[in-house]
């Protein structure tokens, strides 16, 4: 594109930038078209200097009649020397559109008319002509004819499709018509007849056509069109770029490569979905939602309808809460998220920057960790703590119960051996002796783990036992004061 322009502009402004870098040549060629003694040598001085300054392959002039009904090249350069004497008539040319226009011309690469049969057969070789009128008492009669020898292999080579468009007139390299299954010998392919489609398989219209957005907006312009070629349909990417009077469009057949998309899309896309662990893409910069998979849909109880779209702050984020900063050190954040019901859901966050070709952040993958059940199960295990610790103290109180408590008993039972059967003493102690009760740690909960015992080996006083053994002491002690004195006395 940018040749082309250059190509259009350069008996213009680039033109007087050429001709101020190389003074001292068209000095030389002022002089010599002064000094020459007819207008055909004036002309060929003239096209040597153009062919010079330019640094083109061959160059031309061809003057025209005064009816301009045909012209004759009068003088020629570089590869073009050998046409000097051939004719171009009054038609569909570069030369003729030039003293038209009055202004320069850059036609198709290839289908002019009206010229010679040797000019005919050299036209097929160039890449690009460039036609400039020069005024004439008035009239364009004279014309320069530049051509690019090796812009034509260049462009015949392009793997991929060139189409330029020059005011009405368009060309199409070798590649574009293989592409468009057009006819080498079609001179003026006609493009609108093509059945184009958006992707989707609507009918595209003028808004999604790159070249006429181009030409409507001034700037580049692409998209993915379903093009219908010989019966089949083939996805084509349209890349145009404006110049002065048209536009210059690349194509190419991505069908293949569009299928091989598709499938990675789709791929990444349902293992995105699946995956087991809630997960949500962000634009970095907006913070705008773009896609949140099934188990981030679960977690919050919001439709992915609801989520896209979203931006901070979200409605399942705390009010205070601040978007992430990528300056702050990475690592994973504990939050707390807002179910749609109002539930709060304990969370850890694990964020990750993904930046685009340009360096610049991009996206943001944030990875989103439950952490309800987590919460439940140390909230157990310090519950677990507190009854271990409870358990503890009282296996250490009754061991501190049970020291005088069996100290007691046995001294009781050293009492009963000495005390005669039948006697209020006997039965007293008999009686306090019958309120040992195996000392027994209680059974531990079920639900619970039991705390661990460190006196294992030591029996347990629990307090139902004390509670009888003082029963039966208090009970003996009422019945004696009851008993006249001489009993007493005999008890003894």
């Amino acid at each position: 594109m940018e040749l082309l322009e250059l190509i259009q502009d350069l008996f213009g402004l680039a033109l007087g930038r050429i001709i101020r870098a190389r003074e001292l040549k068209l000095m030389r060629a002022a002089a010599g078209v002064n000094a020459a003694e007819s207008l055909d040598d004036a002309l060929e001085i003239l096209a040597e200097t153009c062919c010079f300054v330019a640094d083109v392959a061959g160059t031309t002039v061809a003057l025209w009649d005064e009816a301009f009904t045909s012209a004759t090249i009068r003088a020629g350069a570089g590869t073009s020397l050998t046409l000097v004497g051939e004719t171009i008539a009054a038609a569909d040319n570069v030369s003729y559109c030039a003293t038209q226009t009055a202004r320069p011309v850059v036609p198709r690469i290839r289908g002019e008319e009206g010229l010679s049969e040797r000019l005919a057969r050299t036209s097929a070789d160039r890449a690009c002509v460039l036609s400039v009128p020069l005024l004439v008492n008035g009239a364009p009669r004279i014309t320069f004819q530049i051509e690019w020898n090796t812009l034509q292999t260049v462009i015949e080579t392009v793997p991929d499709g060139v189409i330029v468009s020059h005011h009405s007139e368009v060309s199409l390299n070798a590649a574009a018509r293989r592409l468009l299954r057009l006819s080498p010998d079609d001179a003026r392919p006609k493009l609108g007849e093509l059945v184009i489609r958006r992707l989707d398989g609507t009918v595209a219209d003028a808004s999604d056509y790159p070249s006429r957005l181009c030409r409507a907006t001034g700037r580049e312009q692409s998209a993915r069109l379903l093009v219908e070629l010989g019966g089949e349909n083939r996805i084509i990417d349209f890349k145009a770029a404006p110049m002065s009077g048209g536009f210059v469009e690349l194509i190419r057949d991505v069908t293949d490569e569009h299928g091989e998309q598709t499938v990675t899309a789709h791929f990444l896309e349902s293992l995105f979905d699946s995956l087991p662990v809630a997960a949500g893409v962000s634009d970095a910069v907006t913070g705008e939602v773009i896609n949140v998979n099934r188990a981030f849909e679960q977690l919050l109880g919001f439709s992915g309808e609801e989520l896209v779209g979203t931006r901070h702050p979200y409605p399942w984020w705390r009010a205070a809460e601040s978007p992430f900063r990528w300056d702050a050190p990475a690592g994973p954040v504990n939050s707390v998220y807002r179910r749609k019901d109002g539930k709060p859901v304990p969370v850890e966050l694990l964020p990750f920057l993904v930046r685009g070709a340009d360096g610049a952040p991009a996206r943001v993958v944030v990875l989103v960790s439950d952490l309800s059940e987590r919460r439940e199960f140390e909230r157990q295990l310090v519950q677990s703590g507190k009854l271990a610790a409870i358990g503890e103290l009282a296996s250490g109180v009754a061991h501190e119960i049970n020291n005088p408590l069996f100290a007691i008993l046995g001294l009781v039972e050293f009492l009963l051996r000495d005390a005669e059967p039948g006697t209020k003493a006997h039965e007293r102690l008999s009686r306090a002796g019958s309120a040992r009760a195996p000392l027994r740690r209680p059974r531990p909960r079920r639900d619970r783990p039991a705390a661990r015992n460190r006196h294992r080996d030591r029996p347990h006083a629990p307090a139902q036992g004390m509670r009888q053994a003082r029963r039966g002491l208090a009970h003996a002690g009422r019945r004696e004061r009851a008993a006249p004195w001489p009993d007493r006395l005999e008890g003894h």
